[in-house]
């Protein structure tokens, strides 16, 4: 996509999207960026936080944004806790890590979408609008262990233990 055409590129127009990074300027930044595509923002710095957030909001976002290096649980974990609660979304993955890196680690789920930091404005629009189109729960599962076994913040509290 070209950054002369970004302003108009509103994938977001009536959306919800949640960004969990535990780096402020960051997360303000991807925040920002999603808000230019028309999103609706919630903002966490962490899994906990990101749960406690959403146990207060009516529904689930169509996206999230997650870091995956995070305190606590990894950005594939409260993947797999939003999606065992809240059923299909998109998730897009960042990090400054590579990604073949991150797979050997066994950090990084295969097939998913993953933004190398630092990263262009068009490149969060092509990732965020390319998990929308194909949102599918099956597509993030997690390959570990089930993490997310009750709802709201007690499952992270039962995962980190």
């Amino acid at each position: 996509m070209d950054q002369r055409s970004f302003s108009s590129y509103k994938v977001g127009k009536g959306r919800t999207a949640l960004v969990v990074d535990d780096v402020d300027d960051f997360r303000g930044y991807v925040a920002r960026v999603l808000q230019m595509l028309g999103f609706d923002v919630w903002q966490a710095q962490d899994a906990v936080a990101a749960m406690e957030l959403l146990d207060e909001r009516e529904h689930s976002p169509d996206v999230a944004v997650l870091d995956v290096s995070l305190p606590g649980l990894t950005g594939p974990e409260l993947a797999t806790c939003l999606l065992d609660r809240w059923g299909e979304m998109g998730v897009v993955f960042m990090s400054g890590y590579a990604p073949n890196y991150l797979r050997n680690k066994g950090v990084l789920p295969d097939g998913a979408t993953f933004l190398r930091k630092p990263f262009l404005l068009a490149d969060v629009a092509d990732a965020v609008s390319g998990v929308m189109a194909t949102a599918n729960p099956e597509d993030y599962q997690w390959a570990g262990e089930a993490f997310c076994v009750a709802q709201g913040a007690d499952c992270l509290v039962a995962a980190a233990e």
